[in-house]
């Protein structure tokens, strides 16, 4: 027996004892992965998948829809992200599965759509009109 033999053995013995207790707190991880709204929404879709990728590395992944529906449970709790889950799930077709794939396309349309229209509301507002002052007869003080 060689070193590297004997390491491999030991491996895959720890292999087999740790697998549920590493699957357990990476399911515990994903279920509290919250999005703050600030991150890239790519990012934290990106920590979804990395995750199940680690439990489907233990042969203990979710399957497309249960982690779609964890993506979205994983949205703020406001008006605006639930009328977003509320869209989704109707907008399904009956008979139709959920994917992971349709959940992340439809939050990274959402989130362009959404940088996007706060650029115009700030140039909106640099663009308000003056204001126009009666004591000075002007929109602008020059003092």
């Amino acid at each position: 027996t060689t070193a590297q033999s004997l390491f491999n053995a030991i491996v895959k013995i720890f292999e087999k004892t740790n697998i549920g207790v590493t699957a357990f707190y990476t399911f515990i991880s994903m279920m509290n992965i919250q999005w703050d709204g600030e991150l890239p929404i790519s990012k934290h879709i990106s920590a979804i998948s990395a995750a199940n990728v680690r439990l489907i590395s233990m042969k203990k992944g979710f399957d497309d829809e249960t982690l779609a529906f964890l993506l979205l449970h994983s949205l703020p709790k406001n008006t605006t992200w639930e009328n977003f889950t509320a869209s989704v799930l109707g907008s399904l077709p009956d008979g139709d599965v959920l994917s992971f794939r349709t959940v992340s396309n439809r939050l990274t349309a959402k989130d362009v759509r959404h940088h996007s229209n706060v650029g115009i509301e700030s140039e909106a507002a640099l663009k308000s009109a003056d204001k126009w002052c009666t004591h000075h007869n002007s929109t602008s003080h020059n003092t």
